[in-house]
C-alpha cells in the first residue's frame, strides 16, 4: 500500500508502531468521545439543561426538583462523558501518527492522488501544527469516507477536524451545564419547604 510505505523513511517498526491502534481508530465504528456524543444526543441534554430555573421558594420546588433529576444522568454517567471528550480534545498531536491515519484516509477513497507525498506532507503539517491530536484526525477522517469518493483538499481536510473539534467542544459544554443542573436541583431537593408561622388563639385567662 504505497500511502503507508511513503513513511518508511526511517526504521519502519518504530515509525509504525503504532499502526494496529490507529486501525482500530478508522475501524472502529464508535469511538469513545463519538459514543459519548451519541448519548447526549440520544438523551437530548439540550432539552433537559435549557429549561426555565425553579424557584428554589416554590412550594412544589423539591418536588419539580426530584422529577428533573429522574431525568439527568447520574453524575458517574457525566463524569464519564466529560473524561472521554477531555481526552479528545487534549489529545497532543503527533506527526508520525498523524500522517500514517491522512494516508489512510486517502486510501479508503476510490480516486487517487497524482502527489500523494506533497499532500502527505502539507495534510500532516498543518493538522500537526493546529493541534489536532489522532483521534479527531481519525473522526475527520470517517466523516470524509461518509460523505465523498474523492481525496478532499487539505483545507478541507484542516476544516473536517476543525468541525469536529467544535462539535465535541459544545458537547462538553452541554455535559457541563448538566454538571450544574444536577447540582441545583439537588441542592433543591433536599432544602425543605418553608414553614409558615400560624398564629396561635390566646388561652383562657391570657392577657390580651
Amino acid at each position: 500500500m504505497k500511502s503507508l510505505q511513503s513513511t518508511s523513511d526511517g526504521p519502519i517498526a518504530d515509525r509504525l508502531a503504532s499502526l494496529p491502534n490507529l486501525v482500530r481508530t478508522l475501524t472502529d465504528p464508535i469511538t469513545e468521545y463519538a459514543r459519548a456524543m451519541r448519548e447526549i444526543e440520544e438523551l437530548q441534554l439540550l432539552r433537559l439543561v435549557a429549561v426555565r430555573p425553579i424557584e428554589p421558594c416554590a412550594s412544589d420546588a423539591a418536588q419539580r426538583a426530584r422529577t428533573r433529576l429522574a431525568l439527568l444522568p447520574d453524575w458517574p454517567v457525566l463524569r464519564g462523558w466529560a473524561q472521554a471528550l477531555d481526552r479528545a480534545l487534549t489529545e497532543p498531536s503527533d506527526d508520525e501518527r498523524t500522517r500514517v491515519l491522512v494516508a489512510m484516509m486517502v486510501d479508503g477513497l476510490t480516486k487517487r492522488i497524482p502527489s500523494l507525498e506533497l499532500y502527505l506532507d502539507a495534510a500532516s503539517v498543518l493538522l500537526v501544527d493546529a493541534g489536532f491530536g489522532p483521534g479527531i484526525v481519525a473522526g475527520a477522517a470517517k466523516r470524509i469516507w461518509a460523505r465523498r469518493k474523492s481525496p478532499p483538499s487539505v483545507a478541507e481536510v484542516l476544516a473536517e477536524a476543525q468541525a469536529l473539534r467544535t462539535d465535541i467542544s459544545n458537547a462538553r459544554g452541554l455535559v457541563q451545564r448538566g454538571f450544574a443542573a444536577r447540582q441545583k436541583l439537588e441542592s433543591i431537593a433536599r432544602a425543605e419547604a418553608p414553614r409558615i408561622a400560624v398564629a396561635q388563639p390566646a388561652r383562657d385567662g391570657g392577657r390580651s
